[in-house]
């Protein structure tokens, strides 16, 4: 016995570091309510492995991330396997009798064999996470209760009745006790689904994780291409003031077209929009940029000086005319009506302003 006590003390402690390992390399967990939800899974992982786990919250706060690290840190599940049914069904919950017996149980195949086996079997003694709870068809929803009512199931090929031995997660983005009242939700089900329940805060409620998440981001890209960008001061401001009302999903999203789209030799992410007055263009709100046109004149004045000005510091022209949507005709007929107002000529508007200048870095804000 004492052999065996110190062989699950050291998987057990293995398996702690594995746990701790995976949320520094996936979680940013800044914010005081998201350190408590990690807190709770982390206690929740050394009771009862047989408790259904529901997590709530809205569109892209991390729901399938959360799931991940309960069956992880779970001991007794963490060896066996995560079965995401809602991806691997490709994001469609099946609506048909002998569709939703294949999932769930399997398939028969020749000679009383189970061919294909279903998510129960897959997961063997791991975790079974049924994701968008709230796109699942209520005759899906009651063959799911036969089964979890029962701890059991049959096998289509022997027919013998098959114990289960996982842990059930589940998610959605809705209010479940809403969805109960208006039926979009079996109560027994969710009574059986809400053994322990883990709500997600928005992004917006966390606002003092949204730059490192984005480094985060940044961070995983300049690994996976191989460069070294950073994020500029300004572009920390901006990112931190606009509203992600697909939280963490969208601004992950954002980060990728950003750092995807930069040139090769800049230094720093470039971001699509642009910063007037240190106030961003909100994608959720405009769609996109502003155009040159809607600017008053005052406004045109101050940015022609400002890229001016930029370009004297070395960013470059084109660089920057994208920016605002400017090009280089529009630029240097408008300043030259300033120069003209002010009595004097620039010497940066020769053939030399045309061409980039010749040291590619851009300065930090």
């Amino acid at each position: 016995m004492e052999v065996t006590d110190k062989k699950t003390e050291v998987l057990l402690g293995q398996i702690y570091d594995m746990t701790m390992q995976w949320i520094h390399r996936n979680l940013i967990f800044g914010n005081s309510r998201m350190r408590k939800v990690i807190g709770d899974v982390l206690k929740l992982s050394g009771g009862d492995s047989n408790v259904s786990i529901l997590i709530t919250g809205e569109k892209g706060v991390g729901k399938t991330l959360i799931s991940r690290l309960v069956h992880l840190a779970t001991p007794t599940r963490g060896t066996g396997r995560f079965v995401d049914v809602h991806q691997e069904r490709r994001f469609v919950y099946p609506s048909g009798e002998k569709e939703i017996e294949r999932v769930l149980c399997g398939k028969e195949g020749i000679g009383g064999l189970t061919n294909e086996p279903g998510v129960f079997a897959q997961a063997k003694v791991g975790s079974i996470f049924f994701d968008n709870l709230h796109l699942m068809p209520m005759v899906f929803q009651e063959h799911l209760l036969q089964i979890l009512a029962v701890k059991e199931y049959t096998d289509p090929g022997s027919f013998e009745k098959i114990r289960i031995d996982v842990r059930v997660i589940s998610a959605t983005n809705q209010d479940p006790r809403q969805m109960t009242q208006t039926g979009k939700l079996n109560e027994v089900l969710y009574k059986e689904l809400n053994g322990f329940h883990i709500t997600l805060p928005p992004l917006r409620e966390r606002t003092e994780d949204i730059i490192p998440l984005a480094e985060h981001f940044v961070s995983g890209y300049n690994r996976e291409y191989g460069r070294d960008l950073q994020i500029q001061a300004a572009d920390k401001n901006c990112l931190e003031k606009m509203p992600w009302g697909e939280n963490v999903s969208q601004l992950q999203h954002y980060i990728y077209q950003s750092y995807t789209t930069t040139s090769p030799n800049e230094s720093f992410v470039r971001f699509e929009y642009a910063v007037i007055s240190g106030q961003p263009e909100k994608p959720a709100e405009k769609g996109q940029k502003k155009k040159w046109t809607d600017f008053t004149e005052e406004e045109k004045k101050g940015i022609i000086l400002k890229i001016k000005e930029d370009i004297k510091k070395g960013i470059k022209q084109y660089v920057l005319l994208k920016e605002y949507g400017l090009s280089k005709t529009t630029y240097n007929s408008h300043l030259k009506q300033l120069e003209a107002k002010d009595g004097k000529k620039d010497q940066s508007s020769d053939s030399g302003q045309n061409r980039p200048p010749a040291e590619p870095n851009r300065p930090t804000a």
